[in-house]
């Protein structure tokens, strides 16, 4: 029999034959080597497979581990779940201070006292504001036409703070007013999404159930805070079934009263974080931490009842969270630069003379630290007494 190859073949039979080959051989090697003394394989000296400092015996010192975790996840939370939580306190204050409820409308016929907690408010602006909710199916938010006295500058957000859309002569009206709807997740309504736009609407399909604004006024002329309040009551807020024929909006008068809608970082922080666990779709983003939630009593569809246990490392975690909060904020050069003033009044930049290569102020610079503290008298009980604040101060100029 006569066997007939290709030149490709026949260069692989070759290959194949020296590969045999040189196994065998190294085969053989092995075999007929002299096994390796202890010197040999020995590490040099004062080295050993711990190279981490003892990191074993370190290790098996740590006591309560899984405590120590649970704290650290408490930490990790309050930072992640910060620009959530204080949604929620904004609907509370509306509830507790006010007597309202989602989708009513607040509004000030003058600016916001001392004895109000409002986050990142001014005191010379006469805010109107809300807490939204599209559970029970898509919400209208109707923000009237810009006058000659008074527009609006703002955002609506979802519930983890983040701009669904701007309002106003700077939004998506350009001043002239519109209708902005809210679709909840997942939502597979009659009309589709271009549908509603052709019925005039600004549609935006969102990730939460809850939302929120804060409509900063502008004022033209001679306009006063009372216009701005006469302003917020042309906001309506209402469900897309009722937009036929909408019921007439709650409008809540905040002047006279007392409102607070700040975080606090006690056990309170942790309800407003199961608030957002129960009441809004755990998106793709946030699911690593959710999991984590659990060994602090946080699981979507169960009470958060807390152990003492769990509620002490809350306690500890929110102590570092804050401390990590504010360092973050007060040390220059990470989320704010400092600046001065030349002799002339020139506001000076990052890189005057007095501040580092990052901005950061050198010693001795025109630059200084100033803490200024307050009492909190009128404030809930669970507040922090007294409440501080690190501001940079101008020194010399230059």
């Amino acid at each position: 029999m006569q066997f007939y190859t290709t030149p490709d073949l026949t260069m692989k039979f070759r290959f194949l034959a020296m590969f045999r080959a040189l196994a065998t051989l190294l085969v053989m090697a092995v075999l007929v080597a002299p096994a390796a003394s202890a010197q040999d394989t020995a590490l040099p000296a004062g080295t050993s497979f711990d190279q981490t400092n003892g990191v074993l015996m370190r290790a098996r010192a740590v006591e309560d581990i899984e405590y120590k975790i649970m704290v650290q996840r408490a930490t990790q939370a309050a930072i992640y779940y910060m620009p959530a939580a204080c949604m929620v306190d904004f609907v509370k204050g509306i509830r507790r201070d006010l007597g309202g409820d989602l989708n009513d409308v607040v509004y000030l016929n003058e600016p916001l006292g001392s004895d109000d907690g409002f986050l990142t408010a001014n005191d010379v602006t006469a805010y109107c504001w809300s807490s939204l909710s599209s559970e029970q199916g898509p919400i209208v938010v109707e923000v009237p036409a810009a006058t000659d006295k008074v527009s609006y500058f703002g955002s609506i957000l979802n519930a983890w703070s983040q701009p669904i859309e701007d309002v106003g002569p700077a939004g998506r009206d350009k001043g002239n007013g519109g209708r902005y709807l809210l679709l909840p997740p997942g939502y597979d309504g009659d009309k589709t999404k271009a549908e509603l736009e052709e019925e005039g609407y600004f549609v935006y399909q969102t990730d939460t159930y809850e939302y929120g604004f804060s409509f900063r006024p502008r004022l033209y002329g001679d306009a006063t805070d009372k216009d701005a309040g006469d302003y917020a009551k042309r906001v309506k807020i209402y469900s897309l079934v009722e937009a036929a024929d909408p019921p007439a909006t709650k409008h809540l008068d905040a002047t006279e009263k007392s409102y607070n809608c700040l975080p606090y970082y006690n056990d309170t922080f942790f309800e407003d974080i199961d608030h957002v666990v129960q009441n809004n779709p755990i998106r793709t983003q946030d699911k690593a931490m959710v999991s984590l939630l659990e060994d602090l009593g946080i699981e979507k569809g169960k009470a958060f009842e807390p152990t003492e246990r769990q509620r002490k490392a809350i306690n500890e975690g929110l102590l570092l969270a804050y401390a990590s909060m504010q360092n973050y904020f007060v040390t220059p050069g990470k989320c704010m630069e400092p600046l001065g003033r030349t002799k002339t009044g020139i506001q000076k930049s990052s890189g005057c003379s007095g501040c580092s290569p990052r901005g950061n102020p050198k010693p001795d610079s025109a630059m200084r630290l100033k803490r200024k503290c307050w009492s909190t008298t009128g404030r809930p009980s669970t507040s922090m007494s007294p409440i501080c604040q690190n501001t940079l101060e101008a020194g010399p100029s230059t």
